[in-house]
């Protein structure tokens, strides 16, 4: 959710003064049809006008999430070319109930006076290509300790989610993808049991295994994939470090999360040859970038061991 940038998540103090000055639009939200409209109110933090995306530290949005900070797509592309990081805005957060995703329309500045107090561009995103994983232990959701060492010799699919996100076209629709890859694969056994899936909980905490099992059930067409599919949490301190390895930056927040997105192919000899850092891949592309790199070869399986191991 959030880019590849940890400037997103430096505070934005707005003056008292200002924070009156608004006090007086309530958030709100109402259903119509196939989708839920909610009032959303914040700092903009980041825009890229090219991607129609735009990062904002937003207040509480009731019935719906907590403050934190999120990165919309946004459909008013007129109201886009307006805001700058800093600005103080309004929108409308549509949220559908039919998997087409979430978007801000109505898009409107209120408050321009700390513009250009947020810096606007990202910072360039971690190159992680060829490096060797390190093997940190993991949990399942059936409570079977995993590490990442024990599938060498096959191409790993692996990205991070967690059960309770909110949107559509965020965790739910990377796990969606991921369950028609699974299907895919399945249906040439060769590659199958040459490929592995992982998806890793970014929400320790609450996902343990009971919880993510229930999760992965409702994504499958049969428990049985879950020997080709895991899904895992694992310590806080392990998660920093596997967020680390793979660029991907999280904000725990009450019960929410917010996060940048990752989605990495790592090869048979255990080095990542592939990295997806948004939404937008397709489960083509993929399906075909994880049967191309289950063909090639594990000279000695290089996983990297954890030290002193």
């Amino acid at each position: 959710m959030i880019p590849q940038d940890k400037g997103a998540f430096r505070l934005v103090k707005l003056a008292a003064g200002s924070l009156m000055a608004f006090a007086i639009l309530a958030a709100a939200c109402s259903r119509q049809g196939n989708f839920t409209k909610y009032a959303v109110r914040g700092v903009v933090e980041q825009k890229d006008a090219m991607a129609g995306e735009m990062t904002l530290k937003h207040e509480d949005i009731p019935g719906f999430m907590p403050a934190m900070t999120m990165t919309f797509k946004v459909r008013d592309r007129a109201g886009l070319g307006d805001v700058q990081p800093g600005d103080f805005v309004t929108a409308d957060l549509i949220v559908t109930k039919n998997g087409e995703g979430s978007w801000l329309e109505n898009l409107k500045v209120v408050d321009a006076s700390k513009r250009g107090t947020v810096a606007s561009e990202s910072e360039a995103p971690k190159d992680s290509l060829d490096k060797e994983v390190e093997a940190l232990p993991l949990i399942n959701q059936d409570s079977k300790k995993v590490e990442l060492g024990q599938f060498r010799g096959k191409a790993v699919l692996l990205t991070f989610i967690y059960t309770r996100c909110p949107l559509p076209d965020y965790c739910p629709l990377i796990t969606s993808h991921f369950a028609a890859i699974e299907r895919r694969l399945e249906k040439d056994p060769a590659t199958y049991r040459k490929t592995h899936l992982i998806s890793i909980s970014i929400d320790p905490e609450y996902d343990q295994p009971p919880v993510l099992k229930k999760y992965a059930l409702a994504y499958l067409e049969s428990p049985a994939s879950l020997e080709h599919w895991d899904f895992v949490t694992c310590a806080p301190g392990d998660l920093k470090k596997l967020a680390g390895e793979f660029g991907l930056f999280y904000l725990p927040d009450g019960n929410q999360v917010a996060h940048s997105m990752s989605t990495v192919l790592i090869s048979p000899a255990g080095t990542i040859v592939k990295e997806w850092k948004d939404n937008e891949w397709t489960v083509d592309e993929v399906t075909a970038a994880v049967t191309a790199a289950a063909q090639t070869p594990a000279p000695g399986g290089l996983f990297a061991k954890k030290a002193g191991a």
